[in-house]
């Protein structure tokens, strides 16, 4: 009777052993996969990467510099604020003119866009950028409302 009452015991370890096991592989919390609460029971051993801030830091601050055209003549002084989150204000003086928007740049697509307000003569002004030996590099688009495009290279140095 003892040996019987034994090998009950342990078939009934065995099963329960096995129920557990196929229940985890069911919610997944062998692989730490949350729970109905949402909540992670078993911690990963793998450290997730901290997110990329938006926009480098050495990007932030001040930048100024000469906006050149292809043809070589410099004809735009330009002036930059580059918040963390990737807005900012964009700033230009050329021939006695001068205009200042708020200003995006994507850290994503190395891109940039101005706000310009429907009063503005401007009527679109956009961009590409590098970053390179301390040196922000503007590619910048101009489509004025009147249709005429303009382009500029400025090379800016920070504040």
């Amino acid at each position: 009777m003892k040996r019987i009452l034994f090998l009950l015991l342990i078939f009934s370890l065995c099963a329960a052993l096995l129920l557990t096991l196929v229940c985890c592989a069911r919610t997944g919390k062998e692989t730490g996969a949350p729970d109905e609460t949402g909540t992670d029971p078993l911690p990963d051993n793998d450290t997730d990467p901290l997110p990329e801030p938006p926009i480098p830091p050495e990007l932030v601050g001040m930048w100024r510099g000469i906006g050149t055209t292809p043809d070589g003549d410099a004809s735009i002084e330009l002036t930059v604020l580059i918040n963390e989150d990737g807005s900012g204000e964009y700033t230009f003086d050329q021939y006695g003119y001068h205009e200042s928007f708020p200003f995006t740049i994507s850290h994503d697509d190395h891109s940039f866009s101005v706000d310009i307000p429907e009063t503005s003569d401007l009527g679109q002004v956009s961009g590409t950028w590098e970053f390179a030996d301390g040196k922000l590099v503007l590619d910048i688009a101009s489509l004025l409302a009147s249709g005429s495009t303009f382009s500029y290279t400025a090379v800016c140095e920070k504040d």
